[in-house]
């Protein structure tokens, strides 16, 4: 009986020693040996590379085989993005140019005369500035209703060519003038009625048409003309007047 209880603990005790024997043994198997130093400049990466039979494995190296199995031939040929398609490059679209300005002025002439006054060449002193900014003028030569037909056209024609004559000599030394043109208008375009002297005398005259590019030298140029000597701006309030900015400030209501 004492044999038949001694026999399952025997049993029991032998298996435990062979486990710990087992134990033992798995503890005192010598490690790996360290792995040596890559070389200077080099460092250790890990590649997935082809095995034989067609397994992939991944390996610690510092010159890895190539090509791997992800860069392999086709590998990713599908799952490659599309090169996107670009167009020429267009170009930065410059600022659209500030369109010119235009103003008009007026000259007065005795009667029966195409003699600029002392006042009219005073004026055309004073324009000189602005002038030579300008790219084109345009003077216009008219009358009264007094006389006849074929002396109003000379005397209109006469009113402009003088205008224009006075205007190149306060351009002389200009490298590049603006172009002018002149024309008489006789008998007509009246600005007042001809009842009374001082109507006529305001409808004989010269009108001068001046364009000039926008730009801060013609801001300066506007400034410094005098009172006597404003320009009007065409498409602006009537009041617009383009003259000395300290005396006609009231009278200008936007600035040159």
């Amino acid at each position: 009986m004492i044999l038949r209880l001694l026999h399952p603990l025997a049993a029991l005790r032998t298996g435990m020693q062979v486990a710990m024997a087992m134990v033992m043994a798995s503890c005192s198997t010598p490690p790996s040996p360290p792995q040596p130093l890559p070389p200077p400049g080099h460092a250790y990466r890990v590649a997935q590379v082809e095995r034989p039979g067609g397994h992939a494995a991944y390996v610690s190296c510092v010159d890895c085989p190539a090509p791997t199995r992800k860069t392999l031939p086709g590998a990713d040929k599908h799952s490659a993005a599309a090169p996107v398609p670009r167009g020429p490059v267009q170009p930065a679209r410059a600022p659209a140019p500030r369109p010119p300005r235009r103003f008009t002025a007026v000259l007065q002439f005795d009667l029966n005369s195409a003699t600029l006054t002392a006042q009219a060449r005073a004026q055309t002193d004073a324009w000189a500035a602005v002038l030579r900014l300008s790219t084109h003028v345009q003077v216009s030569g008219f009358t009264d209703d007094l006389g006849g037909p074929r002396l109003n056209a000379r005397l209109a024609e006469a009113r402009s060519q003088v205008v224009m004559s006075a205007l190149r000599e306060r351009l002389d030394g200009l490298a590049t003038a603006p172009p002018m043109s002149g024309t008489g208008k006789p008998l007509c375009c009246y600005v007042s009625d001809n009842r009374s002297e001082a109507q006529r005398r305001v409808n004989r005259r010269a009108e001068l048409h001046i364009t000039v590019p926008e730009g801060p030298e013609l801001v300066r140029a506007l400034q410094a003309l005098p009172l006597t000597a404003r320009l009007h701006e065409l498409g602006s309030q009537p009041a617009a007047l383009m003259g000395d900015a300290r005396t006609n400030a009231s009278s200008r209501p936007t600035q040159p």
